[in-house]
């Protein structure tokens, strides 16, 4: 390498290092907004972590693709995940790959032609999952950004909802892959319904006076139920009045124990003031209550009382 190819080299080294500050959309366990170099870094730590698992993958092209995957992002910024779905859906999803592309033939330009080709063949390998190296960086691309948003101090109004669906094309196969994927779904279910970070309350742990306070609970009477087909899990839509707070609606798991008819007229228990969630496109405002079993298994609290009057309130 000659002394005009590594003053090339530094020069594009000094282009890259913006993927320290571009921003992406989950948070880190501190809060913080998580950078691309970061979620770059730990996908390469997960692929060299997992990589001896599938003895048929060559370990330095898979890394390589890791590394390479979001250079484009250090000059048009990354696009969040459910924006591109939106963007897809929409018809628009080809034009972030053609940017992304143009992007990188920019940032690259001051490479030798050997690394610019280099670079841009592992680039498209990776976006047409051409190869098994290219296939596992995707999966572990999904399921890094997946825990991140698991582990990440995020607002108050983050969708978890959003990741038990995200990527799921990538990470249905091989077995491990699966497995894995199934792990993190467990740790966005946690996170959905209220747990911490770290994985969800824990047995003994404590909540002061004023946190439970803070908990709205109230008593609803369910007037309409339907099957929710477009739901990942066997659930129900439910619209159930509150009294004075109105009618609001609820995607509930409750498919084992009762059908939609048992349901309409029944009074329940709802927490009415988490934020709203949207499942498979529908607007979840409340969260009926429940003894639980198991995940699939869900006994209804009510109140004893058949004439109780929904939007009473529960203490």
């Amino acid at each position: 390498m000659n002394r005009a190819e590594l003053s090339g080299l530094v020069d594009f080294l000094r282009d890259a290092e913006r993927l320290k500050t571009v921003k992406r959309s989950a948070f880190t366990s501190e809060g913080a907004v998580e950078s691309v170099a970061e979620h770059s870094w730990r996908l390469s730590l997960m692929a060299l972590l997992l990589a001896p698992q599938f003895p048929d993958v060559d370990v330095g092209r898979l890394l390589k693709i890791c590394v390479v995957h979001d250079l484009g992002e250090a000059i048009g910024g990354d696009i969040p995940a459910p924006e591109q779905e939106r963007l897809t859906a929409a018809g628009n999803g080809g034009g972030k790959s053609a940017d992304e592309r143009r992007d990188l033939v920019r940032l690259i330009e001051p490479l030798s032609e050997r690394l610019r080709g280099e670079i841009l063949e592992l680039w498209d390998e990776y976006e047409t999952a051409a190869s098994l190296e290219a296939k596992l960086a995707k999966a572990l691309d999904k399921l890094e950004t997946i825990l991140q948003h698991t582990q990440g101090e995020n607002p108050p109004d983050f969708d978890y909802d959003f990741n038990l669906d995200y990527g799921r094309e990538h990470t249905a196969s091989p077995p491990l892959i699966a497995s894995l994927r199934a792990l993190l779904d467990e740790a966005t279910e946690a996170r959905s319904r209220g747990g911490s970070a770290q994985g969800g309350s824990r047995p003994g742990s404590t909540v002061s006076v004023d946190e439970f306070a803070a908990v709205d609970m109230r008593v609803g009477r369910i007037v309409r139920a339907e099957e929710f087909p477009a739901a990942r899990k066997p659930a129900y839509k439910l619209w159930i009045d509150f009294g004075e707070l109105g009618t609001r609606q609820s995607s509930a798991q409750l498919t084992r124990r009762y059908t939609p008819e048992a349901l309409e007229g029944r009074l329940v228990v709802a927490v009415v003031n988490l934020p709203p969630r949207r499942i498979a496109g529908f607007r979840s405002e409340v969260l009926v209550l429940g003894a639980m079993a198991t995940p699939e298994d869900v006994d209804l609290l009510a109140p004893d009382d058949e004439n109780a009057a929904p939007g009473t309130r529960i203490a």
